[in-house]
């Protein structure tokens, strides 16, 4: 259990809420793919994520919408795909779910219900390894491994993350939801409404490289799963903010030492 949660009674049935999901099984996994989620840049805030993420219902109803609204039930899971655009409905009083993802090379883990947003961080192993695993393990293997990945996060030790700057967040916040977009790094920090060196060292000690670095891993890790998924090369670099086809082609050259195969090359990745 998170350092910060004995302290509170609310924060205490979160947890156990997820150890008796856990315990009891799921009932059902859904999985979207960059096809189900939402245009890029709607109205609302919708963003996406570089790396699959694990949305887990534990009480009341918890609704994600996307190309189409899904309203999870306690003990139903949604996996959803790099790439694939989504927003996260208000949670209602008797509603709360569970988060996971990857963050700043660690894995983040939410509890989240109608009066805040509880958020830690893990190690980033085994968990990352086990999301991945979500993307293509078959429908019937779903369950399971979402339960595996339910169980790591409750034996890891979580530290909480109260983002007590608030203008980290708004750096952070402001990379998720433009990566189709091609801001740069100095956009990024500018976000923060920060002198551009606090800015820079405020976002590089969380982290761990500067805005540049992470707007390149993040737009390289959702084109190559849009790659795999079926995408040519042009839809993918307008989707993940490089210029045109060619810029994504330098990129992926230089970080991968080959270029990217799409659909109208005849290939996939």
């Amino acid at each position: 259990m998170p350092a910060g949660v004995l302290s509170d009674p609310q924060r205490v049935a979160l947890w156990l809420a997820l150890k008796e999901v856990s315990s009891s099984g799921l009932r059902r996994v859904h999985r979207w793919t960059p096809a189900d989620g939402l245009p890029p840049g709607a109205a609302g805030g919708p963003h996406q994520h570089a790396v699959p993420t694990l949305i887990v219902g534990l009480l009341g109803i918890t609704r994600v919408l996307g190309r189409s609204t899904l309203d999870l039930p306690a003990r139903e899971a949604l996996v959803i795909e790099p790439g694939c655009w989504h927003q996260h409905a208000q949670h209602r009083r008797d509603s709360a779910s569970f988060g996971l993802g990857v963050l700043a090379a660690r894995c983040d883990v939410l509890f989240i219900d109608h009066r805040e947003t509880l958020w830690g961080l893990a190690p980033e192993q085994p968990l990352r390894e086990r999301l991945e695993a979500l993307v293509d393990a078959s429908p019937a293997e779903l369950p399971a491994l979402v339960g595996a990945c339910l169980a790591q996060a409750l034996e890891d030790r979580s530290e909480l993350v109260d983002w007590r700057d608030p203008e980290l967040l708004r750096m952070a916040a402001y990379l998720w939801n433009n990566l189709h977009r091609p801001i740069r790094g100095g956009d990024v920090l500018a976000a923060a409404k920060l002198g551009r060196s606090k800015a820079s060292t405020l976002f590089s000690g969380f982290f761990g490289r500067g805005p540049k670095q992470e707007l390149m891993e993040a737009r390289l890790a959702i084109a190559r799963h849009l790659l795999k998924r079926g995408w040519t090369v042009t839809a993918t670099a307008q989707r993940c903010g490089f210029s045109d086809r060619a810029d994504l082609t330098r990129a992926h050259r230089r970080r991968f030492g080959v270029p990217p195969t799409g659909s109208e090359d005849g290939g996939r990745d």
